[in-house]
């Protein structure tokens, strides 16, 4: 059985990130059925909160297998006819919606990356130019 230990990091990284995006639609598949025994009607809101935690934590493409396997878990247990995959025209809309609205949300998140990714450049090559100077400064101080 492999461990952390025996994987190399970016390999547990992505295990950890596509586990999180499986974890989390099956977590909320879990309590929208315990409501729906209830005779609470969640929805997918529930599923788009599985979709935003991975797209959080776990980037575009796991959030890309959260939004697909929050799509067909809302598909099979929650519209009619249950239990089965096929959609209706009633539901189209509704799935049509949850699917382009989590879309949405993941793309926000990866311009979202990118613009802390470049700040974080940024940020590094402010730093190296300022280490730079001053050293260039030090000597020129410490010739005169």
């Amino acid at each position: 059985m492999a461990t952390e230990k025996s994987l190399p990091s970016s390999l547990w990284s992505v295990v950890l990130r596509y586990g999180l995006a499986v974890s989390s639609a099956t977590i909320a598949l879990g309590i929208s059925l315990l409501m729906a025994q209830y005779g609470f009607r969640v929805g997918y809101p529930l599923f788009l909160m599985a979709v935003i935690i991975t797209v959080w934590y776990g980037g575009t493409g796991p959030a890309i297998v959260a939004i697909v396997l929050s799509t067909l878990a809302f598909d099979y247990f929650f519209t009619e006819p249950l239990h089965s995959f096929y959609v209706t025209r009633y539901d189209l809309p509704l799935i049509i919606i949850f699917v382009l609205f989590a879309s949405l949300i993941a793309w926000f998140s990866a311009i979202r990356r990118r613009a802390e990714s470049n700040l974080r450049q940024s940020r590094d090559d402010l730093r190296k130019e300022v280490t730079i100077r001053s050293f260039r400064d030090s000597r020129r101080g410490s010739g005169d």
